[in-house]
């Protein structure tokens, strides 16, 4: 599919929920190169067919008769690393197991708690390493390990495209001579190892090893090393023997989706398509995925279903930055009443800043600065390393984040949409409204303040309380999703960002796609938006001799993604006004750009736009209209 394309062929559907882009057809210049004509791409079509008769298959399935695997991160290998970013795996796959029992199925002898499992996957559900001798050996004898003959696997194997069986033997050689999650029985025989726990019609194991240890971090995102033969087998297992109906990904990021191939529209032979096959691909993955999940919907067939990222509150002031700090403090209460007093702490924070060796980091010089000036340079580095927020553990999937994390959290949101507004929002109590939100009740604004800013932080109490609400409805619904999913059923779209900057992206437990609409414009697009309104201004001046009056613009959903807001802001540069930016990048202001700054006198500007547009960007719309 041509760059150009992708906006309007593949971005657009995905944010209406679209899932698996399949290109079926292609278009090709006639005899002469003077018609262009649609053919058919009929491996392609049989594709798209076979995928939708599985799905219809999982939706008519009943619960108890379904069949699914789920399938984590354990590579590189080792018991401490059944892991993904930001996410407990074994309190995730715990509590899907809870909830697909609920739903009727058959998910084998319970568990206590998510210890119990993490336990019987150390012992059974890991992958090793050649480097480990007579380990995969001992995991094999311990039982409950699934193991492929080579025999069994050219079976399976047959039926995959030549072209991607040729590249797997070229990379790694004829499979009897493989070594990599590989036993030898008795006389030789060689066993592809699939490691991993059957619980009833679940089961639960590694994403097989993508390459050897020492290949390992370099070909995680390899996208031309094909994938050794007991990578495939595993997966043709799944699809052969287990019969599974889905194989969920657990967790950013396994390495499925950059295996060799298209980034978009694969074809058969596509190592990730000729590996999955038809079989639904449904991925849990954290909502702040952004362009890493977009890889896995298009080269890995994916069903996304976002989980939350952990909550994010102010660093605060670090234990041995504290010492500074009360220095400057200090200085700053008794500088004008006991100076004598305040050259001492004006001594012991010299002699902090020196030992943190800020002065070098802020490039302070200590002999050609007043120390006013060097307070209050540090005390702007203090604010800024106390305000960066940092991440509050992982999440679990379908688990509620604790109560006070919440606040934390809000009181981060509400600060991010204020304090770079105006001063007086620095010093806000944003702790206190939050808490005051958490229990239901509803903070007022500073009387003292001016009514503008009251209204400003009016409004960023209400969003703070949405922004509250979908945080808490975001566990259930991520339960919910997966479950969904499994039942065949549409999953809606939502857009993956930071909640804390991308409020949009919550409530978690939606099939992400990458953009935020809210996002537009970008500052680099109103960068290049003011360059265009010039360009076009200079240019009517040299053809006509007098400056633009009047300009007509059309704009259209599909361009206005891909130059993220550069004609709308151009349309605004040439009506001498300048969009303004909150903490989180929205630009929910403007700002009228005084005659005498601009410099010229203002366009009037006529903008058309589609229903299309009105429906995927109002807010830009009514920017516009402003």
């Amino acid at each position: 599919i041509r760059s150009d394309q992708l906006a309007l062929q593949v971005a657009a559907p995905e944010r209406a929920g679209a899932t698996e882009p399949i290109t079926f057809a292609a278009t090709e210049r006639g005899a002469g190169g003077k018609t262009v004509v649609t053919v058919p791409i009929e491996e392609r079509i049989e594709r798209a067919v076979e995928r939708a008769a599985r799905w219809i298959r999982l939706r008519k399935t009943p619960n108890p008769d379904k069949r699914v695997a789920l399938l984590y991160y354990n590579n590189p290998p080792g018991k401490g690393n059944i892991s993904a970013s930001y996410l407990n795996v074994p309190g995730t796959l715990a509590a899907i197991m809870r909830r697909l029992e609920r739903e009727g199925y058959r998910a084998g002898p319970n568990f206590r708690d998510q210890a119990a499992l993490l336990k019987m996957l150390q012992r059974s559900g890991r992958n090793i390493e050649e480097w480990a001798p007579g380990e995969l050996e001992s995991m094999v004898e311990a039982g409950q390990i699934t193991l492929v003959s080579v025999e069994q696997y050219r079976q399976w194997a047959r039926r995959l495209p030549e072209e991607f069986r040729r590249s797997v033997e070229r990379a790694w050689g004829p499979p009897e001579k493989s070594t990599l999650m590989t036993i030898r029985a008795r006389g030789g025989k060689p066993y592809f190892v699939v490691p991993g726990l059957r619980l009833g019609n679940i089961f639960l194991g590694p994403q097989p090893l993508r390459s050897s240890f020492a290949k390992a971090a370099a070909s995680q995102h390899d996208t031309t090393l094909p994938p050794p033969h007991s990578y495939v087998a595993a997966y043709l297992w799944l699809r052969e023997q287990f019969r599974a109906d889905a194989i969920v990904h657990v967790g950013r990021h396994g390495t499925h989706e950059f295996l060799p191939g298209k980034n978009t529209g694969q074809a058969g032979s596509d190592a990730a398509e000729a590996i999955v096959g038809d079989v639904p691909v449904p991925y849990i993955y954290i909502i702040d995925g952004g362009g890493e999940s977009m890889t896995a919907r298009r080269r890995g067939a994916a069903t996304i279903v976002g989980h939350l990222t952990p909550l994010l509150a102010p660093a605060g002031t670090q234990q041995q930055l504290r010492p500074l700090r009360e220095a400057l403090e200090q200085y700053a209460k008794t500088k004008a009443e006991a100076p004598e007093l305040a050259a001492q702490y004006e001594s012991a924070a010299r002699a902090e800043i020196l030992r943190q060796k800020l002065d070098s980091q802020l490039k302070i010089d200590f002999d050609a600065a007043k120390f006013d000036d060097v307070a209050a340079r540090v005390e702007e580095f203090l604010d800024e390393t106390e305000s960066s927020a940092i991440p509050l553990g992982v999440h679990s999937f379908g688990a509620m984040p604790r109560a006070e994390l919440q606040v934390e959290a809000l009181a981060e949101f509400l600060r991010g949409g204020l304090q770079d507004a105006d001063s007086r929002f620095r010093n806000a109590p944003y702790a206190q409204w939050a808490a005051e939100l958490a229990e239901g009740r509803t903070p007022s604004p500073d009387a003292r303040w001016p009514v503008g800013l009251q209204d400003k932080a009016a409004a960023q109490l209400a969003a703070g309380r949405a922004w509250l609400d979908n945080l808490r409805a975001s566990p259930a619904a991520e339960l919910d999703a997966i479950v969904r999913v499994l039942r065949g059923e549409y999953l809606a779209s939502g857009p993956s960002g930071d909640p804390l900057r991308s409020p949009a992206s919550l409530p978690s437990g939606r099939n992400l796609h990458d953009f935020d609409p809210s996002l537009i414009p970008t500052k680099a697009a109103c960068a290049l938006g003011r360059k265009l309104a010039d360009d076009l201004l200079a240019r009517v001046r040299r053809q006509t001799g007098e400056d633009a009056k009047k300009v007509s613009m059309v704009l259209w959903y599909g361009e206005t993604i891909r130059h993220q807001g550069a004609l709308e802001c151009q349309a605004l540069h040439l009506m001498g006004v300048e969009p303004r930016w909150n903490a989180r990048g929205v630009a929910d202001d403007l700002r009228l750009i005084p005659e005498a700054e601009l410099g010229r006198p203002r366009v009037d500007v006529v903008v058309t736009i589609a229903g299309i547009y009105r429906d995927g960007f109002p807010d830009k719309a009514l920017l516009l209209d402003r």
